[in-house]
């Protein structure tokens, strides 16, 4: 994993639940940190088990505050990408090269609806 701390993966055919957690983001986190990637792994776990679909939307929200977790978990990698908006000013990091880096003329700010550029790192 390079650069997510932790993943919680389900397969639908076996309804199997795995969550992977990256040693390199402990090392760089510390136990305390790392801790909360943990717990933001095992409520998505609950998602897949209760609803076999994970998110962040309502039903991911009403744990985080419980399990002391975040509803994002930072990312320890630094971005090869930023998709910026050219009205409001957001930036999202990207770690590949996706659909939206490479036409960003196709998409727009999920914030504002402003156009897009990309820096690349």
């Amino acid at each position: 994993m390079q650069r997510s701390a932790g993943v919680a993966i389900y397969d639908q055919q076996s309804e199997q639940i795995t969550i992977r957690l990256s040693w390199d983001a402990y090392e760089a986190y510390g136990w305390e940190q790392f801790s909360r990637v943990v717990r933001h792994e095992l409520i998505h776990a609950w998602q897949y088990h209760e609803y076999s679909k994970a998110d962040h939307g309502s039903t991911f929200k009403q744990w985080v505050e419980p399990l002391e977790t975040d509803r994002h978990c930072e990312q320890y990698a630094e971005p090869n990408y930023w998709v910026i908006c050219e009205e409001c000013g957001s930036r999202d990091p990207r770690y590949r090269r996706s659909k939206v880096v490479k036409q960003p003329e196709k998409y727009s700010c999920g914030r504002c609806g402003g156009a897009i550029s990309i820096e690349y790192v």
